[in-house]
């Protein structure tokens, strides 16, 4: 496989259970809350563009998300909700295949909000999005601009810049078309707490 990075993803046991069976997982619109889907077609199409490859047939389907660091801690809760038969699945994939993103900075795009990378370009911004639901024509690229600062969140170097604001680099996730059950180096079950 040559060159690899080492991921962990948290799946439902059904997800393992079609890994096994098919040798493929995909991501699909049904695990997906309506309210997140602007954010994860964002991020489909920055994979699409981003990630050599990123196979066009995979466009229209969402990625499935990963952890480069740090591995997911299973005596923690929140990966899958209490009760739920879970699976953390170790695997390699090679760098171009993936790409790589802040967590923290992430929910800039999942709130629909500005990705600052300091309190005073918060205020900034802010004040042009006040100044433009009072009179869009004052603000004509408030929305492409909010988007735009969007891709700051592929940026690690940056963020890490800026910790004290963006939050700690030291979780980093990472997106991909698909998984393939070759990839996988380590499996271990649980349930959600």
């Amino acid at each position: 496989m040559g060159e690899t990075v080492k991921l962990w993803t948290i799946q439902h046991f059904s997800a393992w259970q079609k890994l096994e069976k098919t040798g493929k997982l995909t991501a699909g619109i049904k695990h997906v809350s309506p309210d997140r889907r602007p954010a994860y077609q964002w991020m489909s199409a920055q994979m699409e563009e981003r990630t050599p490859n990123y196979p066009a047939a995979y466009s229209a389907k969402y990625p499935l998300w990963a952890w480069v660091k740090p591995k997911p801690n299973l005596r923690h809760g929140g990966h899958l909700e209490a009760g739920t038969r879970g699976v953390r699945i170790a695997f390699e994939s090679h760098p171009d295949d993936i790409l790589q993103s802040g967590f923290m900075a992430w929910h800039s795009v999942l709130n629909d909000s500005y990705c600052s990378m300091a309190e005073a370009e918060a205020e900034w911004f802010s004040c042009r999005e006040d100044r433009a639901a009072k009179d869009p024509s004052s603000e004509p690229h408030v929305d492409a601009d909010k988007r735009a600062s969007w891709k700051r969140i592929f940026d690690l170097s940056l963020l890490g810049e800026h910790e004290d604001w963006c939050g700690t680099v030291s979780l980093v996730q990472a997106t991909l078309g698909q998984l393939t059950l070759d990839q996988v180096t380590h499996v271990d079950f649980f349930t959600g707490r």
